[in-house]
């Protein structure tokens, strides 16, 4: 591919190249957003995917030995950056055609990137290159100056702490399951939901709170705790159990964890699929920010 502007190169991203990522992406959500979102592990988390291969499915460009843009094809979702110094000069342009020529190349019928509503100069390219938006998804916070009141947990619900190496996979079962009811959900087998949850080098035992009925595993909030608050990862409740109040207890559950810890905010993110925004407002969280998804049919 040709048509990077004269003095950039373009090649793989390595795997030494993980800070230099962060940083370009903290520098456009800090232009996007306002705030760095990105953690190290994020990126880390992605790039251990079984089925993600760096050489094969990154793109890294550089002005000198600084790094400026990067781009990551996932099988069927995309992530592109360009950083806010070097945007508007057609990096961007030659990213998007990088991913989908990547993704067509790997069978993939539909390609999806999801931006920040903030970022304008995306939304227009994307737009511009025949991608539809999909769904709204919502990065939200509450702050955590008091503790929080104590979960009310309907009769013969239990929450109860997660056992390392029991269960793994009945939590994955879980969250897995109840995920795949989104029609916008990606199914990862075991090993690629665990790379970036279980496998992560921040994650804690202590931070995933259950909910169980008699033995029966029906509830799970994954949290980490991040650099300046607290984060809810996951949280899933399992269909025949929903609407009971058992989601909103999990919330304050980790809430007042995170508050005994002195974290004094937390966040998570959601999307227009899974109907959960309700839920969260109910529990006193408010919308921080807004991305869209957008799809674009590689085969028109």
């Amino acid at each position: 591919m040709t048509g990077l502007p004269e003095g950039l190169l373009a090649q793989a991203t390595r795997e030494d190249d993980v800070d230099a990522v962060v940083a370009l992406v903290a520098a456009c959500e800090i232009a996007d957003l306002g705030r760095a979102e990105v953690e190290p592990e994020d990126v880390r988390g992605d790039w251990r995917r079984p089925s993600f291969d760096l050489a094969r499915d990154s793109i890294a460009v550089l002005a000198a030995d600084r790094l400026v843009a990067e781009a990551e094809v996932f099988g069927g979702r995309a992530y592109g950056v360009v950083h806010p110094d070097h945007r508007r000069r057609g990096i961007g342009s030659w990213l998007l055609r990088w991913t989908e020529t990547r993704a067509s190349q790997a069978g993939v019928a539909t390609l999806k990137q999801i931006v920040s509503d903030t970022d304008r100069s995306s939304v227009e390219l994307l737009t511009r290159s025949g991608y539809e938006p999909t769904y709204t998804a919502w990065i939200l916070r509450i702050d955590l100056e008091d503790p929080p009141d104590p979960p009310s947990l309907p009769a013969g619900i239990l929450l109860r702490p997660f056992v390392s190496g029991r269960d793994d996979r009945d939590v994955y079962q879980l969250i897995e399951g109840a995920f795949r009811e989104l029609s916008n959900y990606e199914p990862e087998d075991f090993d690629e939901w665990a790379a970036h949850t279980l496998r992560r080098s921040d994650f804690e035992p202590s931070l995933l709170h259950l909910a169980a009925d008699d033995d029966d595993l029906v509830g799970a909030a994954l949290c980490l705790e991040l650099e300046g608050e607290g984060w809810v990862e996951h949280l899933a409740i399992r269909r025949s159990h929903r609407r009971r109040g058992i989601g909103r207890a999990l919330l304050r559950h980790a809430f007042a964890e995170f508050h005994r810890r002195g974290r004094r905010t937390c966040g998570l993110s959601t999307n227009s699929e899974s109907g959960a925004l309700t839920l969260y407002e109910s529990a006193g969280m408010r919308v921080a920010s807004s991305y869209t998804a957008y799809v674009k049919d590689l085969r028109a």
